[in-house]
């Protein structure tokens, strides 16, 4: 995308004709768009200042702002790393039983710990990922372009992971002591009330040797 092309872009993102904008770090860094509310971290930034200048688009002259990150298993070191860099407490997801029963306090709890900057760590329903995940690879399948461009997206995400820094030995330590990956009670509105129950009754079944 040539310059006159992102300038083009961002306008419109600014008037609020396009209610989304997918960037790189360049412009992460770049870009000073006032009033957002959320940003969302598609690939985990590897570095603390990385992350710092993301989020940074938000939040700003007093607002309150969000910011979401996708976070894989290999990512957890880096979200150590983030925590420490910036003295805050990271909270492990309540499991889906306490949700159930104490559904009101658990999510006023919750609120409390986003409202004190805090972090919040919990998983997707694999019910949905596995609806999504799905869905897209039924798409890229019927478009040639789409299977090339994935197959070029594979090599370079594979590339950029040889390539970019390792988090700290202490957090890759940290990261075998932390609990069980538990739903994020954020997505709890995703789920019927029967299917949080399902996966209550799997993770009982779990502590079962």
């Amino acid at each position: 995308m040539d310059q006159d092309a992102r300038k083009i872009d961002v306008a419109r993102f600014r008037s609020r004709k396009t209610m989304q904008l997918i960037v790189t770090d360049v412009a992460a860094r770049g870009i000073d768009i006032p009033l957002l509310d959320n940003v969302i971290n598609c690939d985990f930034p590897p570095k603390p200042k990385i992350f710092v200048h993301r989020v940074g688009r938000v939040a700003r002259a007093s607002r309150t702002g969000t910011a979401f990150s996708f976070v894989t298993s290999d990512d957890m070191p880096y979200v150590l790393d983030l925590n420490l860099f910036l003295s805050k407490p990271i909270w492990a997801a309540p499991t889906e039983e306490k949700v159930l029963q104490y559904m009101d306090g658990v999510m006023s709890k919750i609120d409390d710990t986003v409202a004190n900057g805090e972090t919040v760590c919990g998983g997707f329903p694999q019910t949905v990922l596995d609806l999504v995940s799905n869905c897209i690879q039924e798409t890229i399948d019927s478009s040639g372009e789409l299977i090339a461009l994935q197959k070029a997206c594979t090599n370079a995400f594979r590339l950029y992971s040889k390539t970019k820094p390792l988090p700290s030995k202490e957090s890759i330590k940290r990261v075998k002591g932390l609990p069980h990956e538990e739903l994020h009670p954020i997505l709890k509105n995703v789920l019927e009330g029967g299917e949080l129950m399902a996966l209550a009754f799997s993770e009982r079944l779990k502590t079962f040797s």
